[in-house]
């Protein structure tokens, strides 16, 4: 079985630093000088968790605030195509997460819960509102088996917000450029 890089070797106290460490450095190459960046907070994984055989939690970056979920149970990893849509049934309701993956970290699934985050004036506020979100998102119903069916390929959706980027990119327009565009 070929195991990607986050599941093979992945334990609580070494996946939360992994993945801040990928968005480290995705910060440092790609997003430098994108000028939605908010100078107060840095990036920081909260209150990760195993839920129904994956790895759930929250990721404050200075572009966005959003729930990431990490295979930690590769048979029930829904195989989804990157820049799809995978429906997951959390505790407080479904939500459809955007598939990507990173070189060098592996797969995983994120809904962008705040974008872009300049209402923030210090990392500590963020990381309330993270783990209020979590709480909220997971409360009462948490489970750490697998039983029945959490995900599913999303086929159509409604885009809104940040998501609007990706027809974008599809057309040759990066990120960075779109983003230029509302530079000050």
């Amino acid at each position: 079985m070929n195991r990607s890089p986050v599941s093979a070797t992945a334990t609580t106290d070494d996946l939360p630093q992994r993945l801040v460490a990928t968005f480290q450095r995705i910060q440092s190459e790609r997003m430098a000088g994108v000028p939605i960046l908010n100078p107060y907070l840095e990036i920081e994984a909260i209150g990760f968790r195993r839920w129904q055989g994956q790895w759930a939690g929250i990721l404050i970056t200075p572009w966005l605030i959003g729930l990431y979920l990490l295979p930690g149970d590769e048979s029930s990893w829904p195989r989804v195509p990157r820049g799809g849509r995978c429906t997951w049934k959390l505790p407080q309701g479904e939500y459809a997460f955007l598939v990507d993956q990173v070189d060098g970290f592996g797969p995983y699934h994120v809904r962008t819960l705040m974008s872009p985050v300049k209402q923030f004036t210090a990392q500590a506020t963020a990381r309330a509102s993270a783990a209020a979100m979590m709480n909220q998102l997971f409360a009462g119903k948490e489970q750490t088996g697998t039983t029945g069916q959490v995900a599913m390929e999303t086929e159509e959706v409604k885009l809104v917000g940040p998501q609007l980027e990706e027809p974008l990119t599809s057309k040759g327009v990066t990120r960075r450029e779109f983003l230029r565009k509302f530079r000050h």
